[in-house]
């Protein structure tokens, strides 16, 4: 199973990617964030209303579940939305034999992520920990990508300014070039 990664700040339109992905033939979306919300743990429902990053062996334990999963189903193609958040998170991946072949970097300054954001009307959202989540992406994102291209993932910039369809032209030309589509 190939898997593409999706990376951005909160509002740059990972999910919504990432979705338009898992319905290409064969390939599935794995949002981390959906999984946390879907788990139903309350501690944890706590902390993603915060800027608080979740506990990383727990996340990785969910994501992991899931890619066996989508295996165990003949998944081509996994896009997972959401990680890794921290260079532990990378340590796991490679302690789990996980490799990601591509990761999508979408690209976007605070202010058009923010726009978005309260466009997506959760409750728990507020400008405030918005901010503070992007600063801790932008913090976290450069070691991040290091470690992966060290692991030999493929980092690919994209715009993420413009609509939903702009931006997934993009993407679809950057995964035709790759071969993955």
């Amino acid at each position: 199973m190939k898997t593409i990664g999706l990376f951005g700040p909160a509002g740059s339109g990972k999910s919504s990617q990432g979705q338009r992905l898992a319905s290409f033939d064969g390939w599935v979306w794995i949002s981390t964030g959906e999984l946390l919300r879907k788990d139903g743990n309350e501690e944890i429902l706590r902390q993603l209303a915060t800027s608080k990053l979740i506990d990383d062996e727990y996340v990785t334990g969910l994501l992991v579940a899931e890619l066996e999963k989508a295996r165990a189903e003949h998944v081509q193609v996994a896009v997972i939305d959401g990680y890794p958040r921290t260079a532990r998170q990378v340590g796991l991946m490679v302690e789990h034999d996980l490799k990601m072949d591509v990761a999508l970097l979408i690209e976007l300054t605070f202010e058009e992520a923010w726009e978005r954001i309260q466009l997506r009307g959760r409750e728990t959202d507020n400008e405030a920990v918005a901010r503070e989540r992007f600063e801790v992406y932008e913090q976290n994102m450069y070691s991040i990508r290091t470690l992966l291209e060290e692991q030999g993932t493929r980092f690919v910039d994209i715009d993420g300014a413009g609509s939903v369809e702009t931006v997934a032209e993009r993407i679809e030309q950057i995964l035709t070039e790759s071969g993955l589509r």
